[in-house]
């Protein structure tokens, strides 16, 4: 089972220009993504008019879920594709990384932006379930680590005996708190597939292998995870790093793993 992690960068943010455009990279972000032939792939900060993109290229192949952070925006940020008649979906929903996870435009723990969590209980075509969460963290360890909190209860509260896979930008490295909390509890599926517990960043800035560091994104590591709860297990794990000339498909490597039961 190969699922990836993307965060596709929004085509509503203020550098959505020149080589960083949507417009630029849509074409080889959806190639990238196609090139995996994934069974799932997450989508993180993905804005409504991507989504059309998204659901445009792979719409005959992949079904879709999604909650809106918002209550009045039309935001499928934390989509979860996943291909038609691979699996049977058991159960899905979502909810607020915020002290009141039910009203959806609450604060998340100080954030400036709404996120959210959402979920999915595929079975496979072995009648083996598995719990997928896609979800995008705050930068900020005084907002991510509630929210981390809250997954970890969330995932706590499911049978101790299905398996769980949470995807997404967790926007810490190895070496933060947050990361030392989630890796408490969940296993880094990469550094089961390569042995590497320090891997570079995989959020370049659109730099690539230029990039250094950030001031507002301070890690030098990978901010992008996959992670297993239970009896599921990642053989295979690579950073996409995909481009051509200055362009990218995104400013973050996207994850690719392989997975068994």
């Amino acid at each position: 089972m190969i699922i990836l992690s993307c965060n596709v960068r929004a085509s509503t943010m203020a550098n959505d220009f020149g080589p960083a455009s949507w417009k630029e990279r849509r074409g080889l972000c959806l190639k990238v993504i196609a090139e995996q032939s994934p069974d799932i792939f997450c989508l993180q900060e993905c804005s409504a008019e991507q989504f059309e993109h998204f659901t445009e290229f792979f719409g005959k192949d992949y079904d879709v879920f999604w909650i809106s952070p918002y209550p009045d925006f039309d935001a499928p940020e934390n989509a979860i594709f996943y291909r038609k008649g691979k699996f049977k979906v058991i159960t899905f929903g979502g909810y607020h990384l915020s002290p009141t996870p039910h009203i959806a435009n609450a604060s998340c723990f100080g954030d400036g932006c709404n996120r959210v969590a959402n979920y999915i209980v595929f079975e496979n075509e072995n009648k083996k379930r598995f719990r997928l969460i896609n979800t995008h963290l705050s930068v900020a360890a005084q907002s991510a680590l509630p929210q981390a909190k809250m997954l970890i209860e969330d995932a706590n509260a499911w049978n101790e005996k299905l398996p769980q896979i949470l995807v997404g930008d967790l926007n810490n490295d190895v070496n933060s708190e947050v990361m030392n909390l989630l890796l408490g509890f969940f296993r880094d599926s990469h550094r089961e597939a390569t042995g590497i517990i320090e891997e570079s960043f995989s959020c370049h800035d659109f730099l690539g292998e230029k990039y250094h560091k950030n001031m507002v994104y301070p890690f030098t590591g990978k901010i992008d995870w996959i992670l297993l709860k239970g009896d599921i297990h990642c053989f295979s794990s690579k950073m996409l790093k995909n481009h051509v000339g200055d362009i990218y498909p995104s400013d973050h490597y996207f994850l690719a793993v392989e997975l068994d039961f």
